[in-house]
């Protein structure tokens, strides 16, 4: 069937497309606003979008001045991370960025505080096998302990999974 935009839709996909400066933002944030959520297998309850993940909370793709967005810190609730100067963090994002069609970190940023709150990883890998065909890797999938319990994992996932399919993998 056919969805429905309203202009409450049409008004959040200006906000997070002129939010995504695309030369910060590690992809571009159309593949985002192109997802559906209806197409992956998570069921949400409240109903969740791509436009409208929770009270007070924005999907948009990791932007380089996320450095200083707590990203890393977040990733330390995951993980060690170490000790990551700006200069390696940008020498980093930059060259990820240059592998492009490979990397897309999506992050869930908290409106009110402009951190972010949580964030997921698809990895693309080119193959030979099955007529060169492409396969799809989530990782790192974390949401901040602050905001655990609103189904939010879940979201990160599914926005992953139905990327990977968009991306033919």
């Amino acid at each position: 069937g056919q969805r429905l935009i309203v202009k409450d839709d049409i008004d959040k996909a200006k906000l997070v497309t002129e939010n995504n400066n695309d030369e910060e933002a590690l992809y571009d944030s159309s593949l985002l606003l192109g997802l559906d959520l209806s197409q992956g297998q998570g069921v949400f309850n409240p109903p969740l979008t791509v436009l409208n993940p929770g009270d007070g909370l924005r999907l948009r793709p990791l932007q380089l001045a996320d450095y200083s967005s707590g990203f890393l810190q977040l990733l330390g609730q995951l993980t060690k991370v170490g000790e990551i100067s700006q200069e390696q963090w940008e020498q980093r994002f930059r060259g990820m960025k240059r592998k492009e069609g490979t990397y897309f970190i999506t992050v869930l940023e908290d409106t009110h505080t402009n951190q972010v709150v949580g964030a997921a990883t698809l990895v693309v890998e080119q193959k030979f096998i099955h007529g060169c065909s492409q396969v799809g890797r989530v990782e790192d999938v974390v949401v901040s302990d602050k905001h655990r319990g609103r189904q939010l994992g879940k979201l990160m996932v599914s926005i992953a999974i139905i990327m990977a399919k968009k991306l033919d993998c």
